[in-house]
């Protein structure tokens, strides 16, 4: 078997879990009074594979988890993905995990992997009776670099 496919199952078992252990969360709390404060828990996988400008192929896992708080009008998150990028190409994970080449397989095959950097959002929605019939949501964004950059 191909030490992807092993990582994919892995990530897939590990996925599997962590939206049980959501699921079960939100029953537990559907009997619960509202609420001004919500938490959220999620996470995903994000497999793709291209040539990015090389004749060889390079393979990306991307497993994303994320937390997110709701207070009144305002939303904030923090993503930390788990990175595993096998091949020639050097690419860097960009906004919503999409891969962004850095140098189109001019360097040697190899597996990187590890965590990437945080992503920490903020959204505040402007009150529908200031609007009128349209929704407005005004985010700021900010990757704070947490991944290991010998690793690439």
């Amino acid at each position: 078997m191909k030490p992807v496919g092993k990582k994919i199952r892995t990530y897939a078992l590990l996925g599997a879990a962590a939206l049980a252990f959501g699921v079960s969360a939100a029953s537990a709390q559907a009997g619960a009074p509202a609420s001004a404060t919500s938490v959220s828990l999620s996470t995903g996988l994000d497999y793709s594979s291209g040539h990015y400008g090389s004749v060889r192929a390079t393979d990306i896992l991307v497993a994303l988890s994320d937390v997110t708080v709701k207070t009144g009008d305002f939303q904030f998150t923090a993503a930390l993905p788990y990175v595993t990028i096998t091949g020639p190409a050097f690419l860097v994970v960009g906004a919503g995990g999409v891969p962004v080449v850095v140098n189109a397989g001019r360097t040697a095959d190899k597996e990187r992997k590890g965590w990437g950097d945080l992503n920490l959002s903020t959204t505040y929605s402007v009150p529908s009776d200031l609007t009128g019939d349209y929704q407005v949501d005004l985010t700021g964004r900010l990757k704070l670099p947490t991944g290991d950059e010998g690793r690439g």
